[in-house]
């Protein structure tokens, strides 16, 4: 499973840039104003470097072993934060977004190309408790200084392909992107 982070407000930064530009190029032309109002703010912490993509490695999972256990045990992986300057009560919500599995709803759907088949990957914090994919997580409080965010994937089989006997067997990725959305 891959994870790799957007972080909106450099989305947000790019086009304003770039409508900046526009109106600038659009004034001299012709003699009209462009007003352009936004509001600059600084993240609350930087993400380490490395954790901008993350891989999540499954290894060999023995298809019997998903027949009794429906799913595989967690495999965990982190998220760092680090430079944090905040006020009292601050946090953070992450929010996993990627293509959702039809048969496992909030489950992460496997990418095109993967041959394995009935499938899915879920998600859980690090408390156990399930996290739905396209939905943003509880609130994490956050203290100055660095913060590790501590996450688990697992795999699990469709309850169909548990009843027929049919999980497909082969290679699989799955890909989600993460957004830190700060309080």
């Amino acid at each position: 499973m891959n994870l790799s982070f957007l972080n909106h407000h450099h989305v947000n930064a790019l086009f304003l840039w770039g409508l900046t530009l526009f109106s600038a190029t659009a004034q001299s032309a012709k003699d009209y104003n462009v007003y352009i109002h936004g509001t600059l703010v600084a993240e609350p912490c930087d993400l380490v470097m490395e954790d901008r993509s993350l891989t999540v490695e499954f290894g060999t999972i023995i298809d019997r072993y998903l027949y009794i256990n429906n799913r595989t045990h967690p495999k965990e992986f982190r998220i760092h934060l680090m430079n944090c300057e905040l006020e009292e009560g601050d946090g953070v919500r992450i929010g996993f977004i990627g293509a959702e599995n039809p048969n496992l709803p909030g489950f992460l759907a496997l990418d095109n190309g993967s041959s394995a088949t009935h499938i899915g990957i879920g998600l859980q914090d690090n408390k156990g408790h399930f996290l739905p994919i396209n939905k943003q997580t509880p609130y994490y409080p956050l203290h100055n200084g660095s913060n590790t965010l501590i996450f688990h994937g697992y795999v699990e089989a469709e309850r169909e392909a548990i009843v027929n006997r049919n999980v497909g067997l082969g290679s699989f990725a799955a890909t989600a992107v993460f957004l830190l959305d700060y309080d």
